[in-house]
């Protein structure tokens, strides 16, 4: 049970934070279009849609949400950590030898 625990988590810890990730690549990357065209609309392409013209407030507005969206999926992240502490270090042990030589740095 320990060891299933343990894959879950961190799975469901890697996904979190990839999504992290995508959020906020779009917020510097569109800041970064945002700031190159200062005086007019520019052109946000979204996944799975035609480019939009969006005004500078709209891209504000919409990467604000963005980074609530982020710390929001932080805060769900954070509380995965109240469920590996349910496990004693003795736990990790007993299986850790059979997750070899996988690591966290491999995942």
């Amino acid at each position: 049970h320990d060891e299933h625990l343990f894959i879950i988590v961190h799975q469901t810890f890697e996904l979190w934070f990839k999504q992290i990730l995508f959020e906020l690549d779009w917020v510097r990357d569109t800041m970064i279009s945002l700031i190159r065209t200062p005086n007019g609309p520019i052109a946000v392409p979204f996944v799975g849609q035609d480019p939009k013209t969006l005004e500078a407030h709209q891209i504000l507005r919409l990467s604000a949400f963005r980074i609530k969206r982020a710390d929001k999926i932080m805060r769900t992240a954070i509380v995965g950590f109240e469920a590996i502490e349910t496990m004693e270090p003795i736990d990790f042990l007993e299986f850790r030898n059979f997750l070899s030589p996988a690591s966290g740095f491999q995942s």
